[in-house]
C-alpha cells in the first residue's frame, strides 16, 4: 500500500477541507462485521487508529404535571472507523444499520 503523503501532497491553503468518497454495496443478509478485520489488517499501516461506531438512541418523554421519562437503547456496534495517524484521513466500514 502506498503512503498517501507521498502520492498527494498536503496543501496548506486548499479550497476543499473535506471530501467524501462513498462506496455502497449490497451486503449478504448474513453479513458479520468480523469480515472487515481483513480490510483493517491490510490498511493498518496507513490507518493505525481504530474506533467502533455504535448506535445509541435516547428518548425523553415529558407529560404535563409529571416527571420526565428517559429511556436509552443501545443497538450495538454497526461499523468501524480507521484513522490515519494525523487524523486527516478516515475510512468507514459499516454493516447494515437496524434501529
Amino acid at each position: 500500500m502506498n503512503d498517501l503523503a507521498t502520492d498527494y501532497p498536503h496543501l496548506s491553503k486548499a479550497p476543499i477541507v473535506e471530501a467524501v468518497i462513498d462506496f455502497r454495496v449490497k451486503l449478504p443478509s448474513d453479513f458479520k462485521l468480523d469480515a472487515f478485520q481483513s480490510v483493517r489488517s491490510k490498511l493498518a499501516k496507513d490507518y493505525p487508529g481504530f474506533e467502533e461506531q455504535q448506535i445509541v438512541q435516547q428518548m425523553l418523554k415529558q407529560e404535563p404535571a409529571s416527571a420526565a421519562e428517559v429511556s436509552t437503547r443501545f443497538s450495538g456496534v454497526h461499523g468501524y472507523r480507521l484513522l490515519s495517524s494525523d487524523g486527516k484521513n478516515v475510512v468507514q466500514l459499516r454493516g447494515r444499520i437496524h434501529l
